[in-house]
């Protein structure tokens, strides 16, 4: 499954020897890892990444540790640092033109407010996230996006909307066919 392809990633990231591209494995396995391992284990890893990711001065590279870290402390609860790392990426952001990431973020960023207990907040992001998600056509990521967005209805007294959006969800052929 997705595990193991990102073992095959992190071993295709040694092989590269620093490239932008090895990189990258590297953080989408440090992704993977941060949701499945102990804290410990992860903020273990978190210093050699860190001096690569620096390195390589890649502003994307540096915005897509600072989401990993944004998605590590939320799941701990550390909802202020998460929210400080959210300026952090917005700022590396700043210069990128990359619409996956930019929706990613948003898409955490309403996950921190959610659990922070800003509904408004979280709604503003996640309708910015539905924005840019139409310009990636990525349907996984529109599910996840309009599922929590549902989610906000619901804890907002909004039933018909979030049931709306959850039945649109269920309905798309793209989340028919990711089982």
């Amino acid at each position: 499954g997705a595990e193991k392809e990102y073992w095959r990633g992190a071993e295709l990231a040694r092989q590269s020897g620093g490239s932008i591209a090895g990189l990258w494995a590297e953080l989408y396995r440090f992704r993977l890892l941060a949701e499945r391992q102990p804290a410990d284990v992860v903020a273990a890893m978190m210093p050699d990444l860190r001096r690569k990711v620096l390195r390589s001065g890649d502003r994307s590279v540096l915005a897509y540790l600072h989401m990993c870290i944004v998605v590590f402390e939320g799941q701990r609860g550390r909802l202020e640092e998460a929210q400080r790392h959210c300026g952090i990426v917005e700022a590396h952001l700043a210069s990128v033109h990359n619409y996956s990431l930019h929706c990613a973020h948003q898409l955490n960023k309403g996950c921190i407010y959610f659990l922070d207990g800003n509904l408004v907040a979280a709604k503003e992001a996640f309708d910015e996230a539905l924005r840019l998600v139409d310009r990636t056509g990525d349907p996984l990521v529109r599910a996840r996006i309009t599922t929590n967005l549902a989610h906000v209805h619901l804890e907002t007294g909004d039933l018909p909307l979030a049931r709306s959006l959850l039945h649109k969800t269920l309905q798309s052929p793209s989340f028919k066919n990711l089982g």
